[in-house]
């Protein structure tokens, strides 16, 4: 079970990663820059309107919170696995998942 979420958040991170990227090159810091310029200049602003920055900025900043919260639990979860799972050479793992969590 634990396996199966690492995989599917990890597939989910992946697509927030990409996400994140797009969001970031689609922003301009100055006129003409940015992918928005590079796709048509002032595309972006005629497609979402006027306030076209402030859903990218928002956009984006929510973005990025669920990258560090996916981050976090993947790194949870993997301290979990490997807290449960003996060691090679057949003795229980030295660390106690409460001790590692707090």
């Amino acid at each position: 079970m634990v396996l199966f979420l690492i995989l599917s958040l990890s597939l989910a991170l992946a697509i927030v990663c990409g996400l994140l990227l797009l969001l970031i090159l689609m922003q301009r810091p100055g006129e003409g820059a940015g992918m928005g310029g590079a796709l048509g200049g002032s595309a972006l602003e005629s497609a979402l309107g006027g306030g076209a920055g402030d859903v990218l900025a928002r956009g984006t900043a929510r973005v990025i919170v669920a990258f560090f919260v996916l981050a976090l639990v993947l790194s949870l979860l993997h301290i979990h696995r490997a807290a449960s799972r003996p060691a090679a050479d057949g003795t229980p793992s030295p660390w106690d998942v409460a001790e590692v969590v707090e």
